[in-house]
């Protein structure tokens, strides 16, 4: 997987940069009900930090590669994800997304970015472009697990699971499948939902030297 593809992702994914069923459907709750309540305490939560660890399995080589990364949100449209490879950062308008192995950083508008999703665009669209299931796995005793399938048949992401606190409902873990059968996850290791950002902790400052292509 591309830096670019896994970055873009990350967004996505940590914005929610998010499994026990049968507890779950003894109290009435749905797939759905869970998920509206992480949507709520999402749009609660002005600001948020999660540092975590991420690990990207190939089908084809069977090979791992695993990093971590910090993505820290405002209002759910402001975002900065930090890992060794990458640094994206959006106030809402622009996304920045800068490499440091090749110390180039492309500057796009976030609705001609290629794909890219903010967390508030996912809140709102997941209902209808996503199915909804609970599953049980047992080891994941204290939290939720969703299953979220695409309805578009063609989409590139196969399968997304969403491991979410049974207390807080805030997500612990999100696991994501693709076309090619590559297997990446997300596992929370740090939460803070106070980190105080100023509004210039989600503008980029370009790094001496670096070679900007801005596609605005």
């Amino acid at each position: 997987m591309s830096c670019s593809l896994t970055g873009k992702f990350s967004i996505t994914a940590m914005a929610f940069i998010l499994s026990l069923s049968a507890p779950m459907m003894s109290y009435g709750q749905s797939a759905k009900d869970v998920m509206d309540k992480m949507r709520d305490v999402l749009r609660k939560e002005k600001e948020i930090s999660i540092s975590y660890e991420q690990s990207f399995s190939w089908k084809s080589s069977k090979s791992v590669s695993k990093t971590a990364g910090k993505l820290d949100m405002k209002d759910l449209k402001k975002l900065r994800l930090q890992t060794d490879e990458q640094t994206l950062v959006s106030n809402g308008d622009v996304l920045w997304t800068y490499s440091s192995f090749t110390n180039q950083v492309v500057i796009t508008l976030i609705d001609k970015s290629g794909g890219t999703i903010l967390p508030s665009d996912f809140l709102n669209e997941y209902p209808k472009d996503y199915n909804l299931k609970l599953l049980d796995e047992d080891k994941f005793e204290g939290e939720y697990l969703i299953l979220l399938t695409p309805k578009d048949k063609s989409s590139f992401v196969t399968a997304i699971k969403i491991w979410l606190d049974d207390e807080d409902y805030l997500i612990r873990g999100i696991e994501y499948k693709d076309i090619n059968g590559n297997v990446t996850l997300w596992e929370v290791t740090e939460l803070d939902i106070e980190p105080d950002f100023d509004d210039s902790h989600f503008e980029f400052k370009k790094p001496p030297g670096a070679e900007v292509v801005d596609l605005r």
